[in-house]
């Protein structure tokens, strides 16, 4: 596998600090990991966050360079983990295993030569990449095509002994070259009037509720769902956070029903009787949210125009959505489509069987929730369709890296005028562009640092 010019000049900076690779999807970040790895003496250790992306990895060292590698996750068996450990050089796992097995004292990083983190976005909070980026005293590659704000990139790169930043963008001239390139079509659709009559009183619901808050002064005038959540986290009344949750039960009712239509309502309202608890309770008992219940509504235009793209397309598509339930209505509105959700549902011999049928052609539509989004490289897809907006820089990024690796590809984004669907996607577009400015602030900032030994170089000789 011969690499890029801008691959071989990041891999020359990696090979000197600890390095995080910020690279748009579909450009090779696993290659110049793969790579520097294959340099080192000791044990390299390749984190990702799924079982299935794991895997992946694996793979690849083997299709591009003929090395085995082994895979660990809670599927294996401590014991049998802790032989694979001692008996192999490169080692692929999940964050959650290493760290637990560092917990047990079942393996030391004392070895390892080198720790890839995939999908270094997440190594902030409490997340398995930040306790082992504390425990590991070596040489560190970090790789990502969207690592947030400036605060949480700030945060990664302590979190991980963070060095040097090397980050290419679409529009970088060593880069274009190799980007098959993407047509990107918003289609926006109109609420029917039954459906805004039903959102209206679902607003109606809300509305009630906070008027309780704001009458109490928990919250201002113009309240965000932000500010609930928020409140929720710092009060310790026991009616004020039922009163709380009872409001974003209903701010989730209403985005529900306007960005998917009655059936995703449906669903929730089920969620809402088994819970039982006066949160729940209290909406349901309220007339204006009964009276949703009870309406008989067009199905959402989103389906119809759906239907539309996948009439007219030809090629493999990909169908994204936030929620397992959406997905479920999709595969039964679409009938032919198979889908690809996280392991509550799935486990990873099936996502893993599904990617491969996906891949030889036995179906060609895949409805894929937030796992299909991050990392992993499905081949030959031409078309993405996004059925929802997400407020989220990192996990549009993704889906959008999913088609135009190794041909042309299409994005159709799905969006219901004057609905959350509108605000979630300009709140991933401001974020996209604070990511970007953060980027340069967080490179400038290391560029300035003093100069020091490699932190590897300088924990070999304190040892």
């Amino acid at each position: 596998m011969n690499l890029r010019e801008y691959q071989r000049k990041i891999l020359e900076r990696a090979r000197e600090k600890n390095t995080l690779v910020v690279l748009p999807t579909g450009t090779g970040k696993t290659l110049i990991a793969l790579k520097l790895g294959l340099e080192k003496k000791g044990k390299v250790l390749f984190l990702a966050p799924t079982k299935p992306l794991v895997e992946q990895h694996r793979r690849s060292l083997e299709k591009w360079f003929g090395v085995k590698g082994i895979t660990l996750t809670g599927e294996v068996k401590p014991e049998e983990r802790r032989r694979l450990w001692e008996e192999n050089r490169f080692i692929f796992a999940t964050p959650q295993t290493i760290r637990n097995d560092l917990m047990k004292g079942r393996i030391s990083l004392d070895e390892v030569s080198l720790i890839v983190f995939d999908e270094a976005h997440r190594a902030v909070g409490d997340y398995a990449y930040v306790y082992i980026g504390r425990k590991y005293r070596g040489h560190v590659i970090a790789l990502t095509a969207s690592p947030g704000d400036e605060e949480k990139l700030r945060e990664i790169c302590k979190n991980l002994n963070i060095e040097h930043i090397e980050w290419r963008s679409e529009e970088d001239e060593d880069v274009k070259p190799y980007l098959m390139g993407k047509e990107v079509v918003m289609i926006k659709v109109e609420l029917p009037e039954k459906l805004k009559e039903a959102r209206d009183s679902l607003k109606d619901c809300l509305n009630r509720l906070l008027d309780k808050l704001k009458e109490s002064g928990y919250v201002r005038e113009r309240v965000r769902k932000r500010d609930l959540l928020e409140l929720q986290k710092r009060t310790k009344k026991p009616m004020v956070l039922s009163l709380v949750a009872s409001a974003i039960k209903a701010w989730h009712a209403k985005d529900l029903l306007e960005m998917y239509g009655k059936s995703s309502f449906m669903r929730f309202v089920q969620n809402l009787r088994r819970d039982g608890r006066l949160a729940s309770k209290r909406l349901l008992g309220m007339d204006c949210f009964r009276k949703v219940i009870g309406m008989e509504v067009e199905e959402h235009p989103k389906l119809g125009a759906l239907k539309l793209i996948c009439s007219r397309e030809r090629g493999n598509m990909i169908i994204f959505t936030q929620y397992k339930h959406t997905a479920d209505m999709l595969k039964e509105f679409l009938k032919d489509a198979e889908i690809f959700v996280g392991q509550s549902r799935m486990k990873q011999k099936e996502q893993i069987e599904t990617l491969r049928r996906f891949e030889r052609g036995e179906f060609r539509t895949l409805i894929a929730t937030s796992i299909g989004e991050e990392g992993l490289h499905i081949p030959d897809v031409d078309i993405a369709v996004f059925f929802e907006p997400v407020p989220s820089a990192l996990r549009m990024i993704q889906r959008k890296g999913r088609v135009g690796r190794t041909k042309f590809g299409k994005i159709y984004i799905l969006m219901t005028k004057g609905t959350s669907d509108e605000v979630y996607y300009w709140t991933s577009r401001r974020k996209e562009r604070k990511m970007m400015k953060g980027l340069k602030t967080i490179e400038e900032e290391l560029k300035k640092g003093k100069k020091q030994k490699k932190l590897w170089e300088f924990y070999a000789e304190d040892a």
